[in-house]
C-alpha cells in the first residue's frame, strides 16, 4: 500500500488560499510535492479525464464551490492517488500511513460543533492509492447522486444548502460507506491532522454560518 507523496488542494484562485497554513504544511511535510488546482485547472482536469462528470460539474449553481471541490478531490485521487487536503487543514505527522492494512485514510469532522459528538467522518483530508476500492465507491456514489439530482429523484430537502452539499457530494456519503466498510478505512486521529491552526473551532463555526455561501444558499445545487 504505497500512497504517492503528492498533496492536492484547490480553490477558485490562489489568492484565496490560507498562505500561513500552506507554509506550515510545507515545513511539516518536506518530502511531499504540493499541487494546487484553481477553478480553470480543475475544470480542465475533469474535462480531460472524467468527461462524464463535466455535464453535471458545469451545471453547478454559483455559490456551490464546495460541491466542485468535493467532486474534484475524489477524481484527482482516483486518477493519481496521494493526499487531498483542504487549504485550512494541516498534516502534523504522516506516520499513521505506515499502518498499511487499510484502503483509505479519513478523519473526523474538523468542527465538532457541527454535531454534539465528534464522530462524523469528513472529506477535508483523504489519503489513498489510485483506483482504490473505497475511492472508486466514492466516485461512483457521487456520480449517481448528481445524476439523480439532475433527474429530480432526490428529496427536496437535499437539493440545496448545507444538507444538500453534505448529502450529495460531501461527508454523509463517507459515513454511509464507512459503516459498511470499517475494515478498509483508517480513522486518523486529530493529533495527526488538525484544522486551520490559526483559527479556533468556534471562530470557524461562526464564520461559516454568518457568511452567504452554500450553507445558506436558497438556490438548488444544479441548474436545470
Amino acid at each position: 500500500n504505497m500512497i504517492p507523496k503528492n498533496i492536492y488542494y484547490t480553490h477558485e484562485s490562489e489568492d484565496l488560499i490560507n498562505k500561513q497554513t500552506l507554509q506550515y504544511n510545507k515545513e511539516r511535510n518536506p518530502d511531499y510535492t504540493f499541487h494546487f488546482y484553481d477553478s480553470i485547472r480543475r475544470r480542465n482536469f475533469i474535462k480531460e479525464y472524467f468527461p462524464e462528470f463535466l455535464f453535471f460539474y458545469d451545471k453547478i449553481n454559483d455559490g456551490y464551490g464546495a460541491v466542485k471541490a468535493d467532486i474534484f478531490r475524489v477524481l484527482i485521487l482516483y486518477k493519481y492517488g496521494g493526499i487531498y487536503m483542504d487549504h485550512k487543514t494541516v498534516m502534523e505527522d504522516d506516520s499513521f500511513l505506515e499502518n498499511n492494512n487499510y484502503d483509505i485514510y479519513l478523519c473526523f469532522s474538523p468542527i465538532s460543533l457541527y454535531f454534539p459528538i465528534n464522530c462524523i467522518l469528513n472529506n477535508h483530508f483523504i489519503a489513498t492509492e489510485k483506483e482504490g476500492y473505497i475511492i472508486t465507491m466514492l466516485k461512483n456514489e457521487i456520480y449517481n447522486n448528481l445524476k439523480k439530482l439532475y433527474q429530480n429523484k432526490i428529496m427536496n430537502s437535499f437539493t440545496k444548502g448545507f444538507f444538500g452539499v453534505h448529502f450529495i457530494t460531501g461527508p454523509f456519503i463517507y459515513n454511509n460507506i464507512y459503516y459498511k466498510n470499517k475494515d478498509k478505512i483508517f480513522r486518523v486521529q486529530n493529533n495527526y491532522i488538525s484544522y486551520k491552526k490559526n483559527v479556533s473551532e468556534y471562530e470557524q463555526f461562526v464564520k461559516i454560518f454568518s457568511r452567504k455561501n452554500y450553507h445558506l444558499n436558497p438556490k438548488p445545487i444544479l441548474k436545470k
